[in-house]
C-alpha cells in the first residue's frame, strides 16, 4: 500500500476528501477525486449579487482549528487567514431581549453564582454522559439549561442532551478527570496552548476566517490538485475487485480499478456505498444522526441589532429562529454599501420540519424576530435561504463506540472520513482525511493521524 505508485480513489471533494487528496498527492502517491458537487462541500462561498457574498455553510473557525491551519500553509494560503476583529460582542437572547455576553445580563445572578462554583466543584466522573448532564452536576440546572443550551445551539443546533460530553469536548473532559476541577483543567489548557503559541503551532486566540470567504481553501486546494485529479461524477457502486487485490469503482462513464479508497462523503452516504463491502462498517455509519439546517441570509439598510459576533436564543426562549451572524459586521465587504448582512438559523434539532419553510414564512419570521428583539420594524431588501438537510453531525452519545465499529468493520485499504468523525467541526472534517492519507501512505490500516496527536488535544 505504500509504493509510490498507488492509485488512490477519493469519494467525496468536501474538505475531508481534498484533505485526503492534498496529502496523499504530498506524499507522491496519485490519486482520484470523484464528486459531481463543485469542491468544497459546505465550505463554499457564492456572490449572489455583486458585494453581496454569503457562505454555503461555516463563516469562521476557532484559533484551535490546527488541522485546518496546517491544510492551509500546505496550500500556499496560511498567511491569508485573517483574525475577525469584529466578532468581539456576542449576545443571548433572555427574557424576549438580547443581553450581552457573559456579562451584560446573558448569565443572570444565580447561573453566576453556580458557574463559580461550579469551577472548583470535585464532582465524580460518568462515562458516556451528555453535555447536558456534566454541565449541570458542575454549574446547576438553570445555566445548563440557558447559556449552555445557547452555546450548544450555535455549535450543533442539536440538544445539550444528545450530545456525548467526551467526544464534544475531549480535551477538557480529560483534562477536567485528571487535574480534578474545571477551573485547574482550564489553566493547564491555557498552559498547553501557550506552549504551542510560543513553538509558532498555535494562532493568537479568537475567530479566524478568510477574507474571500471559505471558498479561498476549495480553490487553493483546486489549484494544488490540478483539475486533473478532480472528477465531477457521482460514484454509483465500490465492490472488491474482481481481478486482484483492490476495489472497482462505479460511475456513469465506467468501472475504475484503485488499490485504496477514501470514503469522504456525508455519512448516509458513506453507509449505501459501503453496504455490500462492508456492512458492518455501513450498519455503524447508519447510526450518525445530522442536525437540519435552513440559514436564511438576508439584507438591509436599517437593521436595528448592535454590532458584533451575532446572537444565540436557548430553547426555553421558545422563538421561532436559533439564532444570527451578523455578517457584515465580521466581514465589511460582505455586503453591498450602505447595507448590514446577516445570516439567521432556523430549524435545527429543535424544529427539524423549519427545513423546508416557505421563503415568505421565513422572511416573516425574520421581521418578527428583529422586531421583537430592537422593538423597530426593518426592511429586508435582500433574501437567500440556505437548506442543509445534514448541516452538522453532532457527536451523539454512544459515538466512541459508533466510530470504533466503523473503523472495525472497514477492509484493509478502505478509510472513511468526514466531520462525523470527530466532533463536526470543518477542523475534524481536515483531521480525518489527512488521516485517512497517512494510513494509506504508510501501510498503516487505522484512521489516526500520530502527527497531529498533540494539536488535535488542545481542542
Amino acid at each position: 500500500m505504500s509504493a509510490p505508485g498507488v492509485q488512490t480513489a477519493v469519494i467525496g471533494a468536501g474538505l475531508a476528501g481534498l484533505s485526503a487528496a492534498v496529502y496523499l498527492r504530498r506524499a507522491g502517491l496519485t490519486v482520484r477525486v470523484y464528486d459531481p458537487e463543485p469542491p468544497g462541500g459546505k465550505a463554499r462561498t457564492l456572490e449572489l449579487v455583486p458585494g453581496w457574498r454569503i457562505e454555503w455553510g461555516p463563516h469562521s473557525f476557532t484559533s484551535r482549528a490546527y488541522a485546518l491551519f496546517d491544510l492551509a500553509e500546505v496550500l500556499g494560503i496560511g498567511d491569508r487567514a485573517v483574525r475577525l476583529t469584529g466578532a468581539g460582542a456576542r449576545y443571548l437572547v433572555r427574557g424576549g431581549r438580547l443581553r450581552g455576553a457573559p456579562f451584560g445580563g446573558a448569565i443572570r445572578m444565580g447561573e453566576g453564582f453556580g458557574l463559580l462554583r461550579g469551577l472548583f466543584r470535585r464532582v465524580e466522573d460518568v462515562a458516556g454522559e451528555s453535555v447536558r448532564a456534566w454541565v449541570a452536576r458542575r454549574f446547576g440546572e438553570a445555566f445548563a439549561a440557558g447559556p449552555l443550551d445557547a452555546m450548544m445551539t450555535g455549535i450543533w443546533a442539536s440538544d445539550p442532551a444528545t450530545i456525548e460530553m467526551e467526544a464534544a469536548f475531549p480535551t477538557v473532559s480529560a483534562l477536567v478527570r485528571s487535574e480534578g476541577t474545571v477551573f485547574r483543567a482550564l489553566s493547564e489548557l491555557r498552559r498547553l496552548t501557550a506552549r504551542l503559541q510560543a513553538a509558532g503551532a498555535a494562532r493568537p486566540a479568537g475567530t479566524w476566517g478568510f477574507p474571500n470567504g471559505m471558498g479561498e481553501v476549495a480553490e487553493a486546494a483546486r489549484a494544488y490538485l490540478g483539475d486533473d485529479v478532480l472528477r465531477p461524477e457521482a460514484v454509483t457502486n465500490l465492490a472488491f475487485s474482481s481481478e486482484g487485490p483492490g476495489y472497482d469503482l462505479t460511475t456513469e462513464r465506467g468501472v475504475s480499478s484503485f488499490q485504496a479508497v477514501v470514503v469522504a462523503t456525508e455519512a448516509p452516504a458513506a453507509a449505501r456505498l459501503l453496504a455490500g463491502l462492508a456492512p458492518d462498517a455501513a450498519a455503524a455509519l447508519g447510526e450518525v444522526r445530522y442536525a437540519p439546517l435552513a440559514v436564511a441570509h438576508w439584507l438591509a439598510r436599517d437593521a436595528a441589532f448592535p454590532r458584533g459576533f451575532g446572537y444565540l436564543s436557548p430553547a426555553n426562549e421558545e422563538r421561532e429562529v436559533l439564532g444570527a451572524i451578523f455578517v457584515s459586521d465580521l466581514y465589511p465587504d460582505r455586503a453591498p454599501p450602505g447595507y448590514r448582512a446577516f445570516a439567521t438559523m432556523i430549524g435545527g434539532g429543535r424544529h427539524p420540519e423549519d427545513l423546508d419553510l416557505h421563503v415568505d414564512e421565513v422572511k416573516r419570521r425574520l421581521a418578527d424576530e428583529h422586531l421583537m428583539l430592537t422593538g423597530r420594524p426593518v426592511a429586508i431588501t435582500g433574501l437567500h435561504v440556505v437548506r442543509h438537510r445534514h448541516a452538522v453531525a453532532p457527536p451523539a452519545l454512544g459515538h466512541a463506540d459508533r466510530l470504533a465499529r466503523v473503523h472495525a468493520g472497514l477492509p484493509t485499504g478502505v478509510f472513511v472520513a468526514g466531520s462525523w468523525c470527530g466532533a463536526g467541526a470543518m477542523d475534524d472534517a481536515v483531521r480525518a482525511g489527512r488521516a485517512a492519507a497517512l494510513g494509506i501512505a504508510t501501510g498503516v490500516h487505522a484512521n489516526s493521524d500520530p502527527s497531529l496527536s498533540l494539536k488535535s488535544h488542545v481542542a
